[in-house]
C-alpha cells in the first residue's frame, strides 16, 4: 500500500483481508492508521517497509466509545523494516495480535513503539500480543508510555535494542536479546528470571573491554 489509509470506527470497521501478505510502504511511502475502535484483519503477513526505497508507518490508536479497543489482527509474521523502513506504534489502548514479530531485517531499520516514539511526549500504552518480538540489528522496542505499571509479556529475543523513555516497564518473559538498554527515564522492571539482555546481564556473546 502507498499512501496513507485511516481505518476508524464501525462504519469503516471491520476489515479483513484474505488470500495475500500485505506490504505497507513497498517501494515508497504508505501508512495504515487504525483508531477509534476501528479493526484490521489480515490472514497472512504484514510487511512494513519491505523494500530498500519504502517507507511504512502504521499506527494502532484507542478505542470507540463503547471502550472496544483499535486492532490489527495477523495470521502470520509482522515484519516491522524488512529492506527499507518501517514503525509500528500501539498506543492509548490500541491491540496488535500476530502469530510473531521481527524488527529489522535484511538491512532495514524497524521500531515498535509502546505509547509514543523516542524523544516524543510519552503517551498511553498499546498491547503488542504474540509470543515472540525478534529485534535484528537495525531493530528498537520504544518504551514511552504513562502507565505506572506496564507488563510487556512477549519474549523478546535478537541483536536490536530497548529504549526506555517514560513509564514503568515490567519484562515478563524469559528473554535473549542481546542488544543494548537504554534507560533514558521511567523504569525498566524484570518480572521473571534472565528478562534483561544478555550484555546487560554481562554475559557471551557480548565483548568488554
Amino acid at each position: 500500500l502507498i499512501g496513507a489509509i485511516p481505518v476508524s470506527g464501525a462504519q469503516a470497521s471491520p476489515w479483513t483481508i484474505s488470500g495475500n501478505d500485505v506490504f505497507i510502504g513497498n517501494t515508497a511511502t504508505g501508512g495504515l492508521a487504525i483508531a477509534g475502535g476501528g479493526l484490521v484483519g489480515i490472514d497472512f503477513s504484514l510487511d512494513i517497509g519491505s523494500k530498500a526505497t519504502g517507507t511504512g508507518t502504521v499506527t494502532v490508536d484507542g478505542s470507540d466509545n463503547s471502550g472496544n479497543a483499535s486492532e490489527l489482527g495477523v495470521g502470520g509474521n509482522i515484519l516491522v523494516g524488512n529492506a527499507g523502513n518501517g514503525t509500528l506504534t500501539i498506543s492509548n489502548g490500541g491491540l496488535v495480535q500476530a502469530a510473531s514479530v521481527t524488527v529489522s531485517q535484511a538491512g532495514g531499520a524497524g521500531v515498535i513503539n509502546i505509547g509514543a516514539a523516542d524523544g516524543d511526549p510519552a503517551a498511553a500504552p498499546g498491547t503488542l500480543d504474540t509470543s515472540t518480538a525478534t529485534l535484528g540489528a537495525n531493530g528498537a522496542l520504544v518504551f514511552n508510555h504513562t502507565s505506572a505499571r506496564y507488563s510487556f509479556a512477549p519474549q523478546i529475543t535478537g541483536a536490536g535494542q530497548v529504549i526506555v523513555d517514560n513509564g514503568t516497564t515490567i519484562l515478563a518473559a524469559n528473554n535473549t536479546y542481546n542488544g543494548p538498554t537504554t534507560v533514558n527515564g521511567g523504569t525498566l522492571a524484570g518480572g521473571a528470571a534472565n528478562a534483561f539482555s544478555v550484555c546487560l546481564r554481562r554475559e557471551p556473546p557480548c565483548i568488554y573491554r
